[in-house]
């Protein structure tokens, strides 16, 4: 191929992508909304011109879903009372809803993920909040000054920034926290922001639930600790933030195993907290496991083929209806004889 040929055609290809590009990018309308197209075929609502009191986002235009709610959407009406989003839509952008003060009703979809920044903030009558359960990512003051937020009753302490503030099962902030301090059991997020203003904080406890933190630690600086569970975000939070972490999971149990006629016996010393063990041994390829229910200690014999046996243990406790185990102690070989 020729330079001629060649230069020709990356031109091609240039114009075919950047056209692909402006179609994604283009503003497109339906109705009183102006939307563009995303790159996964989904559309984004970006405008509204309309000056409806109550209203319902569609949930598809021209067969595509609407998944996102675009940052600027209703900047042009603040008459809002009532607003229906629909199954589908999986983001709200920041400061969408911001300072709408006659908005008092808002249907969130079960399907939502993602809320920005500051997205309700200073929506002052919006009194009621429910969610769905797969919200991964609230943002800094999404939903500060609301009504629901200047309820004291609403807050852990009965009074306006004090203590925590939760939404069903998401802590979205938290103000004049102090000492030590433990998450509500059940919380399954920690939205961005929630400790900013908890200069006094040493410690945090985070229950098994919580499956996202959204949130830095930037002023809380006399944090000296997070309380939680073996390889969960809060394990992970803590390292990431240079924090020390303790482990809220019953210690590592001492043992002694000894051999025996095709069979073996484990000796389990007692752990403090633990109601029970968890005995796991492998004979050629596949890891065997036994579970014993005991707050003593006890020796347990288990069969077995002759030969080499590698064994190991640890200790549980039932806490949130579920089984919290230790780590696993090494690993021990013996021969069955």
């Amino acid at each position: 191929m020729n330079a001629k040929k060649y230069i020709t055609m990356i031109i091609s290809l240039l114009i075919i992508f950047s056209s692909a590009l402006t179609v994604n990018a283009e503003e497109h309308y339906y109705g009183n909304y102006t939307y563009t197209l995303l790159k996964n075929k989904t559309i984004k609502l970006v405008s509204y011109d309309g000056n409806d009191e109550r209203i319902n986002i569609p949930s598809r235009i021209k067969g595509k879903k609407v998944t996102v709610l675009g940052k600027n959407l209703l900047k042009n009406n603040t008459q809002i009372e009532s607003i229906k989003i629909p199954e589908g839509v999986t983001k709200i952008e920041k400061e969408i809803f911001v300072d709408q003060k006659n908005l008092k009703t808002v249907k969130f979809p079960k399907s939502l993920k993602y809320i920005g920044e500051g997205a309700f903030e200073g929506c002052k009558i919006l009194k009621k909040i429910k969610l769905g359960n797969k919200i991964q990512y609230i943002g800094n003051g999404a939903f500060l000054g609301t009504g629901y937020f200047n309820n004291h009753d609403n807050w852990e302490s009965k009074k306006v920034y004090d203590g925590g503030l939760y939404i069903g099962k998401y802590m979205i902030y938290g103000h004049h926290i102090s000492g030590k301090y433990n998450v509500k059991t059940g919380t399954v997020l920690i939205a961005d922001g929630v400790f900013d203003y908890c200069y006094d904080v040493e410690s945090i406890k985070f229950p098994l639930s919580v499956k996202f933190i959204n949130t830095g630690f930037y002023s809380a600086k006399s944090l000296k600790m997070i309380k939680g569970y073996y390889n969960t975000v809060a394990e992970k939070y803590a390292k990431k933030n240079g924090v020390k972490f303790v482990a809220l999971n019953p210690k590592t149990p001492k043992f002694k195993v000894k051999a025996g006629k095709k069979s073996f016996k484990v000796t389990y010393k007692k752990v403090k907290n633990a109601v029970g063990f968890q005995v796991k041994y492998k004979q050629g390829k596949t890891w065997k496991t036994k579970l014993y229910k005991t707050k003593k200690t006890v020796t347990k014999k288990i069969k077995a083929k002759k030969g080499t046996c590698k064994v190991k243990i640890r200790s549980y406790k039932i806490e949130y209806n579920k089984k919290i185990y230790s780590k696993w102690t090494k690993v021990k070989k013996i021969t069955v004889k």
